[in-house]
């Protein structure tokens, strides 16, 4: 999902730096003078539609980076808002090298039928998700690695761009989703590359499928390589429910996105 390249500290990578007083800029891009490679901060916009409603709606997901002390972390989010419903998550996180550590998960939908609120907190430390908005608690192995019901969609992201060209080619991309208490396994193949029409313009990209034993459930993603793997296109389908997204703009470390003629 970005663009365009952060000024340099690559240089001073090996050099000893007090973090403290380093910028949120100087820590991203020390960061990228690692092996691993994350997304950059970005920003994209949707068009959003939820069961064919004939309805304007807006969708946004964004990857912001939050300064702690002397230590990051992250937060990603998705929301879509019309003028009678509203969804929103929110992922905040760790990164362990390309491992991404979910720290809290926030979910709220109004105006789509029954209202639902999540705010679930790993503690990793005790062992323990506490959903505050529920006032339930779930035990935990520390030694897991899982993601929650957004953060694994980021996390295919960064798979893939650390993956080589033979790996995502032939790879399948699994991950176990914590849901409510339970493990949940979700199973990604690539389908092909396409040609995607957006308001950008043409963007070539990698089509996911995520398998499912159920055909009345399905979920389509396609991914921008050229884009570090960004998001063009979602569609989740269940049954009589479908949610679909379609990129409008985006912009990457700060800098919009404008594809040549």
């Amino acid at each position: 999902m970005r663009g365009f390249m952060l000024a340099g500290l690559v240089a001073s990578a090996n050099a000893s730096i007090d973090p403290s007083e380093m910028t949120k800029a100087d820590l991203m891009t020390a960061r990228e003078a690692q092996a691993t490679r994350l997304p950059r901060p970005f920003e994209t916009t949707y068009t959003a539609d939820y069961r064919g409603l004939p309805i304007s709606a807006t969708g946004v997901r964004s990857l912001d980076i939050v300064q702690q002390d002397q230590s990051l972390t992250y937060t990603f989010s998705s929301k879509a808002l019309s003028l009678f419903a509203k969804l929103n998550e929110t992922s905040t996180f760790n990164a362990r090298g390309t491992a991404l550590q979910p720290l809290r998960y926030q979910y709220e939908r109004t105006g789509l039928g029954k209202n639902k609120t999540q705010d679930l907190h790993f503690d990793w430390q005790e062992g323990v998700v506490t959903d505050q908005a529920q006032n339930d608690q779930y035990s935990l192995n520390r030694e897991a690695h899982f993601s929650d019901r957004l953060l694994y969609q980021l996390q295919l992201q960064v798979d893939l761009l650390n993956a080589s060209e033979n790996d995502i080619k032939t790879g399948i991309w699994t991950y176990d989703i914590f849901d409510s208490g339970r493990i949940k396994q979700y199973v990604f193949e690539v389908a092909e590359r396409q040609v995607l029409t957006t308001e950008l313009g043409p963007i070539q990209t990698l089509r996911l499928e995520k398998k499912n034993d159920d055909p009345d459930k399905r979920t389509t993603l396609w991914l921008a390589p050229a884009l570090e793997y960004m998001l063009i296109r979602f569609i989740q389908e269940d049954g009589r429910d479908s949610f679909s997204l379609e990129l409008q703009a985006a912009s990457i470390a700060g800098e919009a996105v404008k594809l040549e003629e």
